[in-house]
């Protein structure tokens, strides 16, 4: 929920209040993307355009572990296999590789939001 949240506010114009801004040291905080043991993609993909909006020390450090990791990740043919520990919520690999498309894409497809 912090993820959607905090993200929310960004695009309400409320980046800067506190509540944001300590949900995006969470995310931070609580949220490494380790595509073998641990990978929820649909989280990551919040916390993806959570931090690009964020920017600064948040983007950087994302950008920095969570793109290049997710493009190792990668198959030769382009897509993203079921990643370790989804259980469930991760059953198939169409789904797979369209969240890490999105979270691919945050570049330019989800410019940072104004606030």
């Amino acid at each position: 929920m912090t993820l959607g949240a905090s993200l929310c506010y960004q695009k309400w114009g409320k980046g800067n209040r506190s509540q944001t801004r300590n949900a995006v040291k969470w995310i931070n905080n609580n949220n490494e993307l380790n595509y073998k043991t641990h990978a929820n993609l649909y989280m990551h993909r919040y916390a993806s355009q959570t931090r690009i909006n964020a920017r600064g020390k948040a983007w950087k450090d994302y950008n920095k572990k969570t793109i290049a990791h997710l493009a190792e990740s990668q198959n030769p043919d382009g897509s993203w296999s079921v990643p370790g520990g989804a259980g469930h919520a991760m059953s198939s690999k169409h789904y797979a590789t369209c969240l890490s498309t999105l979270m691919m894409e945050v570049y330019y497809r989800f410019l940072p939001s104004s606030y």
